[in-house]
């Protein structure tokens, strides 16, 4: 029965990763269910979802835009310059998991999960890059 429900799960991942391949954002729009979302960060490979243009930057359901300073994650949103840490844990071997700490009472911590070997150095890099350059506070 778990064999069958892993098996779903790959697939239902799969199909969206797919789908964003041909052309939609890899941000998740407020339509998106968030558990659709936790899923495919899961069983994809966040990196290859990358998108970087001279407004914003996106990657595994995280939009930042640069001029606003808004982030995105799951239909929720926060500035940039209200994020107060931003760290990581190792899940598994392959399974890491980013917490950004911000200055909400809705939702005072974000989780990102990431799949693959040498991933979380590149992501955290990049995310604490967007958003020093959306105008939020510098973590080197």
């Amino acid at each position: 029965m778990s064999l069958l429900l892993l098996i779903a799960l790959v697939g239902f991942g799969i199909y969206f990763y797919r789908k964003r391949q041909r052309g939609g954002s890899s941000a998740p729009t407020i339509n998106t269910p968030p558990v659709v979302d936790k899923l495919v960060g899961r069983f994809t490979n966040p990196v290859k979802g990358m998108e970087l243009t001279e407004d914003e930057w996106s990657q595994a359901g995280i939009r930042i835009e640069f001029k606003t300073g808004k982030c995105t994650h799951e239909g929720h949103t926060f500035y940039a310059k209200d994020v107060r840490s931003i760290t990581w844990r190792e899940l598994s071997g392959l399974q890491h998991q980013v917490r950004i700490q911000v200055e909400d009472f809705q939702k005072p911590v974000i989780l990102i999960y990431l799949v693959g070997v040498h991933v979380r150095e590149a992501f955290v890099e990049r995310l604490c890059m967007a958003i020093r350059k959306a105008g939020g506070p510098d973590f080197r």
